[in-house]
């Protein structure tokens, strides 16, 4: 460790070890709780289908979830490129669960990313 308790080079990052550990017991995987999780990432009252697929943003796909029970579909009309794709899934569900926005606003600012971004819609 460094004088600020920061890992130094070539240490690990984080240890996990169970309860007990070095008098044989074994090491468990981590339990997820969705009660804990739900509260620090939010969540949506109802689905938010986002599809990156080529093509699939079109009234009738989106019209199927919404009667399905979705609050939102977003979906590109066109081809987006792969990396405008992820970039513009990674900005919805940044401003959706970690900033709380609303799936319209969330889609704006993402579509602001620029490139390919902007062939995304949203159907609610």
């Amino acid at each position: 460790m460094n004088d600020v308790g920061k890992p130094c080079a070539g240490e690990p990052h984080a240890r996990c070890e169970a309860a007990g550990a070095g008098n044989g017991a074994e090491a468990t995987e981590p339990v997820l709780d969705r009660t804990q999780i739900t509260a620090e990432l939010g969540c949506l009252a109802k689905p938010v289908v986002l599809s990156t697929g080529c093509m699939t943003g079109n009234d009738a796909m989106a019209r199927s979830f919404l009667d399905g029970g979705c609050s939102a579909c977003v979906a590109p009309r066109g081809y987006p490129d792969g990396t405008a794709a992820f970039a513009f899934a990674a900005a919805f569900y940044c401003q959706t669960l970690a900033l709380r926005a609303s799936p319209p606003e969330a889609v704006a600012i993402a579509r602001t990313l620029g490139g390919d971004t902007n062939l995304f819609n949203l159907w609610h």
